[in-house]
């Protein structure tokens, strides 16, 4: 047999080598690929694909976009406290909680925070928004706190954004809207008086959200006090847009997802 002939018959059997060898090499990588963390993005993302503020969600402050931008696997995580959640959720130590799905929204300070659920759920809804702080102590992490609900509540340089309706007799809102009247703060007594208000306005995919930031003036309380029940709201604040709302939706900014202005309703007591 010629050397010609023996190199046509060695031929195929490389061939068929180095295929077995990309085969193999695209299964590494598929399982390296399946070990890294993907980007899971809250749904309410697309309507509010960028923010301004920070938000909190207990007492640790985060971008909430950055958050929920990326992956919900924080269980599978090789942190600290990444492991020590992991831990905790395979005891159902001290109650059950979902096993997957975690973000970590916060780490600093010897704390790290912890969510689970989707932006803008309804309470007891299947995604409602949950929340663990662990607390590095003893040489380890233990849980803090706990939420089986939570708020995300809009936050900037240690100031709380403040809640707001439209009040009863605010005109209904049109494009040549440009003054609002509005009720906001909270009204623990009678003695109380009432916050300063400063407006903050942003345009986010259309919509216009106004944040509304609020300083209390000092009492000298040692803020254990208990707010007293059926106390009426304080008057209506005036505020003016910037320019004509137009055809822009108006939103809330003291939460995230921001929620449609909607009017104020004196609550209802039901008796028992």
């Amino acid at each position: 047999m010629s050397s010609r002939s023996v190199r046509w018959q060695v031929l195929p059997v490389l061939v068929f080598a180095l295929a077995i060898l990309g085969i193999a090499a695209i299964a590494l990588a598929s399982d390296s690929d399946a070990e890294t963390p993907v980007a899971n993005p809250d749904p309410a993302l697309v309507e509010w694909p960028e923010w301004p503020y920070r938000a909190t969600c207990g007492f640790m402050g985060f971008d909430p976009v950055r958050v929920f931008s990326g992956p919900a696997a924080a269980e599978h995580g090789d942190g600290a406290p990444e492991t020590a959640l992991r831990d905790m959720l395979a005891r159902d130590f001290p109650f059950p909680l979902p096993h997957h799905g975690w973000r970590m929204a916060a780490r600093r300070n010897g704390k790290a925070l912890f969510l689970h659920g989707r932006l803008g759920a309804e309470f007891e809804s299947p995604n409602q928004l949950e929340n663990i702080e662990l607390k590095h102590r003893g040489g380890r992490w233990q849980i803090e706190t706990f939420g089986s609900f939570c708020n995300m509540f809009t936050v900037s340089q240690g100031r709380d954004a403040g809640g707001w309706r439209l009040a009863p007799k605010q005109p209904p809102l049109a494009p040549s809207t440009e003054r609002l009247q509005v009720i906001t703060g909270a009204r623990c007594s009678r003695a109380q008086k009432p916050p300063r208000v400063t407006p903050s306005f942003d345009e986010i995919a259309g919509k216009l959200v106004m944040t509304l930031w609020l300083r209390y003036p000092k009492t000298g309380g040692n803020g254990n006090e208990i707010c007293s029940p059926g106390l009426p709201p304080w008057p209506p604040v005036a505020i003016e847009l910037p320019e004509p709302l137009g055809d822009r939706p108006l939103y809330d900014g003291a939460f995230f997802p921001p929620v449609p202005a909607e009017r104020y309703e004196r609550p209802t007591v039901i008796p028992l």
